[in-house]
Order: structure tokens, then sequence, then C-alpha cells
């Protein structure tokens, strides 16, 4: 339990020294930086929130909706502490005065470890709509053993949505990125896509009023 507690000690240090790291690196292209849970969501869902009745009226009129799948390959190590876009994952939408965006990103997760991999492995993941802001969460693992001689896959599906406030009419990209957290070894994560299985990488951004 000692050993335990120092190594979650180790991780809360740094995440807020990279966190800091992440505040400077971002404050004019991407100004709001912050982190979410991950959720997970189906096919379904995502079909189901296109259609307009799922709009509230608190939640305003729906004036257009772009949906797409992405299956360029995406993979990266835990040694790449860099940030990068995700391969093809992004899209851009026209908007009228004073209107607001909602962006969705969904995206199912292979963590791969292998049998020498750190003991903390954690990949940040983005969504970004550029010049106004961002959201991010993070696919972390974390082993209490000190030896494991077999090499693992961990799967998730993570889920990040991103509204703005009201916005001066324009072109507006929304992109996606992902880098490793810490800066360790024996990890890699691919954002999986296997259209077979119905578990594409997709995004969906709508113009709201």
């Amino acid at each position: 339990m000692k050993d335990m507690g120092q190594l979650l000690g180790a991780i809360f240090l740094s995440v807020i020294i990279t966190g800091s790291g992440m505040y400077i690196a971002f404050p004019y292209l991407y100004p709001t930086l912050k982190s979410d849970n991950a959720d997970l969501v189906t096919q379904d869902d995502i079909k189901d929130f296109i259609t307009a009745d799922n709009l509230t009226a608190d939640e305003g009129i729906l004036l257009q909706s772009k949906y797409q799948q992405f299956t360029d390959h995406a993979y990266i190590q835990s040694s790449q502490t860099s940030l990068l876009e995700i391969p093809g994952t992004k899209m851009n939408i026209t908007i009228q005065e004073n209107s607001r965006i909602s962006a969705v990103f969904s995206t199912p997760t292979s963590l791969s470890l292998t049998s020498t991999a750190d003991r903390v492995i954690s990949f940040q993941i983005i969504l970004a709509i550029e010049g106004v802001g961002n959201i991010s969460t993070l696919v972390i693992s974390v082993d209490d053993e000190n030896d494991i001689s077999y090499y693992r896959i961990r799967t998730d599906h993570i889920h990040l949505y991103y509204e703005t406030e009201e916005l001066p009419a324009g072109v507006y990209n929304i992109q996606t990125f992902y880098k490793s957290f810490i800066d360790a070894s024996g990890g890699a994560l691919m954002l999986s896509d296997n259209p077979e299985k119905d578990y594409p990488r997709i995004l969906l951004v709508q113009e709201l009023k």
C-alpha cells in the first residue's frame, strides 16, 4: 500500500506539472483547455443525437448538422509527448451570426502494453474548435504489480462534447489531437477503426440558435 500511495502521488505531481505546460502551450489557439470524464457511447446513441427531435427548447434550434466517420490509421507511442493531429479526423462548419457550435468526438481506444511497459501509461485526447476552445480526456493505465511478464490490450470508448457560446458568423475548424501525457516506454494507443463492427471514429458538428 505504501508503494501504491507513492505511485499515485507521483501521478498527481506529473499531471500538475504537465498540465501547467499545456496551459502555456495552448493559450492563444485553444484558450480553454480542460479535462472531462469519458462516457461510453454507441453508434445508435450518435445517430439518435443527430435528429432535431432530441433538441429541447432550452438547447435551441438546430440549423445544420455535419456527421462524418473516419478510418485513417491512428496510432501513437507512449514516448510521443508532442501534440499530434489525429489523422484525418477534422472538419469545418460555416455558421450565421450569433450561432453556437456543438461538437461531438467519439472513438474506440485500444491501449497496448508490452511486458516491459512502465507502470503508468497515460494519453491525452483533445477535441478543439480552432480559436475558440477545447476539451480533453485522459486514457490511463496504472499497474500495481511490480513484474508483469505478458502483453496486454485494454479497450474502451471515449466520448467528448464541446459547446461554444454565441459566435460571429464565419468558418470554424473542428480538430482532434492526441499525445502521450507522460513520457513512458512500452505503451501505445490505437484509435480503433472497424467499420464492419460499427466502431469507427466519428465527428458530429452542429450549428445551434
